[in-house]
């Protein structure tokens, strides 16, 4: 009887183990590990990082006398600019009949251009102007113009074009940095926005 005894006790504790380990909750799933990419969040390539500028005051009021005299004989602009509302062209139509225009865009660059930044081959580049987002594009099958937008802030972006007339010499080699290099002047001397 007393193996019998230990036998039915061995059974009953043996039980006892398998229900315990085969019984309760069953193991939580695994979840699959957080995605370690560090692309950019879309958008992104349109966030201003420095401190953002602004069009009000000066430029907005009286645009072409943003840059002085002397700024603009060492850009090689004419000193006598056509002013528009938030806009500004300086044309030089005595010698090669090129003009570059700096106006606030109606736009962002995120809604211009959408939350991914324009691919390779796709005509745009995406780049910096003063240190901040800007997507430039080569103008006309001869590329003699160009335009870049950049943004100054989260709710203001400046376009620059740059155009020379096909009938006369090339004008610059570079329409792009050309147009880039005049903004640059015009984002240097805009006040910080608040």
């Amino acid at each position: 009887m007393t193996v019998r005894r230990w036998l039915l006790g061995s059974v009953v504790v043996l039980s006892a183990v398998l229900v315990t380990a085969c019984g309760g909750e069953a193991p939580a799933p695994t979840q699959p590990p957080a995605p370690t990419t560090s692309a950019a969040a879309a958008g992104d390539w349109t966030k201003v990082t420095t401190q953002p500028k602004t069009v009000e005051g000066a430029f907005r009021t009286a645009p072409c006398e943003i840059l002085p005299a002397a700024q603009l004989s060492s850009l090689g602009l004419p000193d006598k600019p056509k002013p528009a509302a938030a806009s500004c062209a300086w044309s030089n139509y005595a010698n090669s009949r090129a003009e570059v225009r700096v106006e606030l865009y109606r736009d962002t660059l995120l809604k211009k251009f959408g939350a991914e930044a324009p691919k390779a081959g796709s005509g745009l580049e995406v780049g910096k102007v003063a240190g901040y987002p800007s997507v430039r594009s080569l103008d006309g099958a001869d590329q003699r113009g160009c335009m870049v937008f950049t943004a100054i802030s989260d709710t203001e972006t400046l376009r620059s074009y740059f155009t020379s007339y096909k009938t006369m010499p090339a004008v610059t080699p570079d329409a792009c940095g050309f147009a880039e290099k005049v903004l640059s002047a015009v984002i240097e001397k805009l006040p910080a926005k608040t």
